[in-house]
């Protein structure tokens, strides 16, 4: 048998005969390991996880490879040295976590939703400026989407269990040329930009090639990118690791990155038994997952923020890492097992501090810098029109 599945039940209960109770209890038993071990290992987190079980953690780690590598490139991140507050791990992890759930609204919601269109209408407003003066220029954006669209496949390919198809990084194409219309990203420097694609499938291709090309021509080190990038690992990546272990996790991160990235930071190779750790880890966690671990039911999904189409903001956040930006003070959150292990590593927890994590939620039309609070409300509402008098949540091709 190549691999366990959630048919086994129904197979025991046609061969052998089984009664409902038996055969129930077969499945708990095969289930039970996963379930309980799947919030300590937070394991899946969204809809992919139903497919493969913690191919949903790449995605997640998608805004943190994705800063990493937009920081390296010059453009970039002098905005990001000029006008964002780095000064903490705290702040750190409040951009990170607006950055995250502005994602997970466009991602989560319905590309016709209202909250999808607020939360595009959002981070185009955020742009908006540094666009039209140009200190954020279009090739900058065209990467930005770029990393979007292909390093989770990415990452899935390399350490998943299961690769991804062709149908699928179609899929992803698709979204993200939708995501990047309403955006209006512009696609010159692509080699079908100015004709048009053809399919979800040439877009994810093209817009890969086109990125690995930029990297080469825009990526480099220098003292100013790799303090920026260096303080992105210690203050967000390590922030929920214990300090005894941040030399081994930075060092496993560092070998999970492609060479140019790394050598854009000025970091050396790290040394060959972290190599071999980090990648006998990997194949035995896809080996467990290949053979070992059935697929979770749809009762054990974990989403980050309520699906709720009609929900209107404030939005609480349900998952949380190293700071609870968002997070609603609940009996779990402040009591559960990793509410115990944040505690026990000197963290806060939800409701901590009063107000300062606002546990209410986010407001996606506020989202972001603090002195950003208020602003852009009638350019959110202009956007919105065009959004329902467009294509969104139509083929984009």
């Amino acid at each position: 048998m190549v691999a366990f599945n959630t048919t086994l039940p129904v197979h025991l209960h046609d061969m052998l005969g089984w009664g409902r109770v038996p055969t129930g209890m077969m499945f708990l038993y095969l289930q039970l390991p996963l379930i309980l071990l799947g919030g300590l290992m937070h394991t899946v987190r969204d809809r992919i996880g139903l497919k493969i079980p913690t191919a949903a953690v790449w995605v997640l780690c998608a805004p943190l490879l994705w800063l990493l590598g937009t920081y390296a490139i010059p453009t970039i991140s002098r905005v990001l040295r000029r006008k964002s507050d780095f000064s903490s791990q705290t702040t750190w992890y409040k951009r990170y976590s607006d950055t995250v759930a502005l994602m997970v609204e466009a991602l989560a919601n319905s590309p016709a939703s209202r909250r999808g269109h607020e939360a595009i209408a959002r981070m185009k407003y955020l742009h908006h400026a540094y666009r039209k003066s140009g200190s954020i220029i279009e090739d900058d954006m065209l990467y930005t989407l770029g990393l979007l669209t292909i390093e989770p496949a990415k990452w899935i390919d390399r350490y998943e269990w299961d690769q991804t198809s062709q149908m699928e990084k179609c899929a992803m194409g698709t979204f993200w040329k939708s995501f990047g219309d309403a955006m209006e990203v512009s696609y010159e420097s692509l080699p079908s930009g100015k004709e048009g694609f053809k399919d979800g499938l040439q877009f994810f291709e093209e817009i890969g090639r086109w990125c690995r090309d930029y990297e080469m021509q825009a990526m480099r080190h220098s003292s100013g990118i790799s303090d920026l990038q260096d303080q992105l690992i210690r203050n967000v990546a390590l922030g929920g690791v214990p300090k005894i272990f941040h030399n081994l996790a930075r060092n496993m991160i560092l070998v999970l990155m492609d060479d140019q990235l790394r050598l854009s930071m000025g970091y050396r190779q790290p040394a060959q038994w972290v190599y071999t750790l980090t990648h006998t880890v990997l194949l035995v966690r896809k080996y467990i997952l290949r053979h070992l671990v059935l697929p979770r039911p749809l009762i054990f999904r974990q989403l980050r923020v309520n699906p709720d189409p009609e929900e209107r903001s404030p939005h609480p956040v349900h998952i949380w890492e190293a700071h609870p930006y968002y997070v609603a003070p609940t009996l779990w959150n402040r009591w559960g097992l990793y509410a115990w292990i944040a505690w026990f590593q000197g963290r806060p927890l939800p409701g901590d501090d009063g107000d300062w994590f606002m546990p209410r939620g986010f407001d996606t039309r506020d989202i972001g810098p603090s002195y950003m609070k208020g602003r852009g409300r009638n350019y959110a509402r202009e956007e919105k029109a065009k959004f329902g008098k467009g294509r969104r949540g139509q083929c984009p091709f």
